[in-house]
């Protein structure tokens, strides 16, 4: 007969389970900031449908936290064009604080710098409009550059290529305030 069930938990037990415990109580508790968040995601997306008529589909993904270890939702718009990144970039101020958590950032992507987006954080949920940097930007040549790159005929081949630079102007008027990152 086996009587471990019957043996009082030791100490390193009890502290296994008062961990665990914790541990669940966090797990509770970012669900419902969560939820939450999905919850404000769906009211603004409520609030502000009829920006949205002539948008392509939504896409929802997953980005990555890395001081979390863990992944967050993302709701991810593209906008084809100026007009539509505008539309897209005064849909998300709606409502939004100026600064701060909340207020809507635009900035180029850090993994793609052909692309420009505005993101707004609801919580730990994501909404993310972007669209190519040659949409909401001027690109401007400021000189020339001889580089080596390979050549299928040869090892390396020298080439002169352009040096640009890209002016972008605010999206929005000031008075809509985003947030220029």
């Amino acid at each position: 007969m086996d009587n471990t069930a019957t043996t009082p938990p030791t100490t390193s037990d009890a502290e296994r389970i008062k961990a665990r415990g914790a541990e669940f109580a966090e797990v509770l508790i970012e669900g419902a900031e969560l939820t939450d968040s999905l919850r404000h995601v769906c009211a603004w997306l409520e609030r502000t449908w009829h920006r949205w008529l002539d948008m392509p589909r939504p896409t929802w993904a997953a980005y990555y936290v890395p001081e979390q270890s863990t992944f967050r939702p993302s709701l991810i718009f593209y906008a084809g064009s100026r007009a539509r990144f505008e539309t897209c970039v005064r849909a998300l101020a709606d409502g939004a604080p100026k600064v701060g958590p909340g207020a809507v950032r635009k900035n180029v992507d850090s993994r793609d710098a052909e692309v420009v987006e505005a993101v707004r954080m609801f919580g730990p949920v994501k909404v993310r409009v972007w669209t190519a940097r040659e949409n909401v930007c001027s690109r401007r040549v400021v000189g020339t550059e001889t580089v080596e790159v390979p050549d299928p005929d040869a090892p390396m081949v020298m080439i002169e290529r352009e040096v640009y630079e890209w002016d972008c102007v605010p999206i929005l008027s000031t008075s809509d305030e985003v947030t220029q990152a």
